[in-house]
């Protein structure tokens, strides 16, 4: 396996993020919009403008589209013995879909979501946790235009662990949002945060401690991976078609660091650690290909202000 302390020629870098808000350098930093996929329930996110290469950039495609695969070049892998892709990926090429799984495995619910029993979030969930314990909140009254950038932009007070936005189902009519962080503190400041205001869109959110709750998390890894590389290898529409190949993936924003002196660094940031910012950095690492030139790692939280 890939070891940060060998020798290499890509060196480490900490990432210097803009400032929230507006960029200094508009072509520095890239939001993401989300969009409807006309193939998926799910939420598809759709490029704006950035610097640098945009074939077959203008929107989050699967790596069977026509307009990313004549262009996946070095990136483009044909065995995947090294590292499997997760289960959400192997469902969707076998055809199965979420709702697909066996009814032993779903969980019992009085919603309309099904989840997976066997998932390392459902098994970590503690149900009535106390609220000073728990780390996961439930939001509600979320407008239909939400963003998971919108989200994340709100939040200011702690790392955080997964956010899952869920469609209106029955006779709701609005959105809601599972928001789970590694500390109970942060949870609780974005609760009291949410409670004093917090308004998207012209709709006030509302959220309460989640009944299914998560405790304390020690990870030091986060959602926000970097990414450092030769600069012929750092283009958005190879590292997506590689996202696709071992995860279901979404982000909230991509960040391209720099391009100097034959290298680039993007910085991307995941919507999860679990299944996706772990994963993609797993499946770098035991890459072959990749892993004597290309440099992957977990960055600080922009969320959690202390960082």
């Amino acid at each position: 396996m890939f070891s940060f302390n060998q020798s290499s020629t890509a060196p480490l870098y900490k990432p210097t993020r803009q400032p929230r808000g507006p960029p200094a350098n508009p072509g520095a930093v890239n939001f993401l919009r989300g969009i409807q996929s006309p193939s998926s329930s799910s939420a598809c996110l759709c490029i704006g403008g950035w610097g640098g290469d945009t074939t077959g950039a203008g929107s989050r495609v699967h790596t069977s589209s026509g307009s990313i695969a004549g262009s996946l070049a070095a990136l483009t892998i044909t065995d995947t013995s090294t590292f499997r892709p997760n289960a959400m990926v192997l469902q969707e090429r076998s055809g199965i879909s979420r709702r697909g799984i066996q009814l032993e495995h779903l969980i019992p619910s009085h919603s309309e979501y099904l989840g997976d029993t066997r998932s390392k979030s459902y098994k970590a969930q503690v149900n009535h946790l106390a609220d000073h314990l728990n780390c996961a909140l439930y939001l509600t009254d979320i407008p239909l235009t939400i963003t998971f950038d919108k989200v994340f932009d709100a939040i200011d007070c702690g790392t955080v662990v997964a956010i899952d936005i869920k469609e209106p189902a029955g006779i709701y009519t609005l959105k809601a949002a599972d928001v789970i962080f590694t500390r109970p503190e942060s949870a609780a400041a974005f609760l009291a945060k949410i409670e004093k205001g917090i308004i998207i869109d012209g709709q006030r959110l509302s959220a309460r401690y989640n009944k299914f709750g998560q405790p304390l998390n020690t990870t030091d890894q986060t959602r926000v991976l970097f990414i450092d590389g030769p600069d012929e290898m750092m283009q958005w529409n190879r590292w997506f078609a590689y996202f696709d190949r071992y995860c279901v993936w979404q982000a909230s924003k991509f960040n391209n660091i720099y391009r100097k002196n034959g290298r680039a660094m993007f910085e991307i940031e995941f919507v999860r650690i679990v299944g996706q910012a772990q994963t993609i950095k797993q499946a770098i690492e035991k890459d072959p290909e990749l892993r004597e030139s290309v440099v992957v790692g977990f960055c600080p939280d922009p969320c959690d202000a202390r960082n």
